[in-house]
């Protein structure tokens, strides 16, 4: 419950001798609230605490706020705890697996999406006081691997593989995706079984792939400035299978089918899950169940999240039931939080199955030119500009995704979203700064003491109170969208707020400076939990 609400409770409650039920009529402009009750009239009560008087219209009371006392509470309160302002208290644990790319893949439009919104729920966990352990699974196992290795055994050039590794082996998978026959399907098939049965031809191969993929997803992370506590892959868990086959057979769920080892999930809506293929190889569902086992029993999670792309609904429908019947019952506390898809500017989804997927360093450097044409058009590129177009490239991207409900699809517009103006990652940035320059050179000092507090700046502060509960929201939805909006309600709120009103050198100057810092203070725990970075200036 936010400050503000819950003082003038308090008061209600004094005066009423009652409980009540406080409204808020979202009226911010006004601090208005009001309660029903028709036995009293609260006419006579002025100034008390935080309220000015009560109305009474009708069956409701129409509360009027004590503005400057509620003002001064809460800038004082949120200076004090400065960027612990908005915390909340937990002891529990989430393990929560996003990102996980595909190795011998271009980090593409799917791996940036589940990237950015699992790095940003993480840090929104954390400022919920929950321990967070970030995990990144890598995909460096199963049946496109075999086709892979198809591919390289008939088209292979070494001396292409080793100048542009991760582009070579996308054009390889590309191909044999285009070109495939039954006698390519099943040739595919035997590589993944070779794989599995540790084949040292076949794991010679994987072994070079999964080498140049490393080295080209730690690039890409060290540039988003993104960070897991634990790295682990599908490879791992492929030898687990056989206990999660075991139990399911003892528990009677395991069933023959056309020579593969199934689970019908049919009776729950939810198909039939295969869990050991027809030439023996490990499927996706087996490894995934194995690999969940082995996180509840390492990091004994209180709830573990996949953010994982919309088109995996099913699959974690399965994984999760499947679990429910091994008689695991801390499965009903693992979520599926899926996404949207970016899209092409027609509109279709992207797939580098055709070759037609953007890829996300070529977007990054998509948005980095727009920056420097926009901002730094006439500027030396030196290295520390450079670092601080990264810096806004990286807002301009976060933010851009951040802002929309993660389940929507959307189109990526690379100039409309670099844009200095509009609600956008740069404007974000920029009102940041400029916030800053006001202090400049400027000391803040409590008491804060303020005689009037106009409707813009009410607003303003009515916001700030409402952190605490917008980051328990956004935590209990999954949903970075919403800082992502609040971020930029309160930006567009301090800069009408600047634009109206003296701050330096008004006989308010003190009490403007503590409300500038304050906006500071939230507004770049805003962009923590977002993961983008500040600035001192731009």
């Amino acid at each position: 419950m936010s400050n503000i609400h819950d003082l003038i409770k308090t008061d209600l409650n004094f005066i009423t001798k009652e409980p009540i039920n406080l409204c808020q009529t979202k009226d911010y402009k006004f601090g208005h609230y009001c309660f029903s009750n028709n036995k009293n009239d609260f006419s006579k009560i002025k100034n008390f605490n935080s309220i000015q008087k009560i109305e009474k219209v009708g069956r409701y009371n129409n509360i009027f706020v004590q503005k400057e006392k509620l003002t001064i509470n809460l800038l004082t309160n949120i200076l004090k705890n400065n960027s612990n302002y908005g915390n909340n208290f937990s002891n529990k644990t989430l393990v929560i697996d996003f990102s996980s790319p595909n190795i011998a893949k271009a980090f593409g439009l799917g791996q940036l999406r589940t990237t950015i919104i699992g790095n940003s729920l993480a840090n929104i966990y954390e400022k919920n006081g929950w321990k967070v352990v970030r995990l990144n699974y890598l995909g460096d196992w199963g049946t496109q691997f075999g086709k892979l290795m198809c591919a390289y055994s008939i088209k292979g050039n070494k001396i292409e593989l080793e100048k542009n590794p991760i582009e070579y082996l996308q054009s390889l998978y590309v191909w044999i995706n285009k070109n495939m026959t039954p006698e390519l399907e099943n040739e595919s098939r035997v590589w993944f079984k070779k794989l599995e049965d540790s084949d040292k031809e076949a794991l010679k191969l994987w072994g070079i792939f999964k080498k140049y993929s490393l080295f080209e997803l730690n690039k890409v992370y060290d540039l988003f400035g993104i960070s897991f506590d634990v790295i682990s892959s599908e490879s791992e868990y492929k030898d687990a299978c056989a206990k999660v086959w075991k139990k399911l057979l003892l528990l009677g769920l395991l069933k023959e089918s056309e020579g593969a080892l199934i689970v019908d999930l049919k009776k729950y809506d939810l198909g039939v899950a295969i869990l050991k293929k027809v030439d023996g190889a490990t499927s996706y569902i087996s490894r995934d169940i194995a690999a969940a086992i082995d996180r509840k029993e390492r990091f004994c999670f209180d709830k573990m999240i996949y953010e994982v792309g919309q088109e995996q609904q099913l699959h974690f429908k399965q994984l999760i039931k499947i679990l429910e019947l091994m008689d695991y019952d801390w499965s009903k506390n693992i979520t599926h939080v899926w996404h949207g898809l970016y899209l092409g500017a027609d509109g279709t989804k992207l797939s580098t199955r055709v070759g037609t997927s953007g890829k996300a360093l070529g977007i990054w450097n998509d948005i980095s030119n727009e920056v420097i044409k926009n901002f730094y058009a006439d500027k030396k590129i030196t290295k520390e500009l450079k670092n601080k177009v990264n810096i806004i490239t990286k807002a301009i991207l976060f933010f851009f995704d951040l802002k929309s409900n993660r389940l929507h699809d959307t189109k990526l517009d690379i100039k409309s979203i670099s844009e200095a103006k509009g609600d956008t990652g740069s404007f974000i940035l920029y009102n940041f700064v400029r916030a800053k320059s006001i202090l400049r050179d400027k000391t803040i000092s409590l008491p804060i003491l303020v005689n009037e507090v106009s409707d813009t700046e009410f607003e303003l502060i009515q916001y700030f109170d409402e952190f605490s509960d917008l980051v328990n929201k956004a935590m209990i939805e999954n949903e970075p969208s919403l800082i992502a909006n609040y971020s930029l309600k309160i930006t567009h709120l301090f800069s009408s707020l600047y634009a109206e009103k003296k701050f330096i050198g008004s006989d308010k100057e003190k009490y403007y400076i503590a409300l500038t810092n304050c906006f500071i203070i939230i507004q770049k725990e805003c962009m923590n939990l977002l993961g983008m970075e500040t600035l001192e200036e731009m």
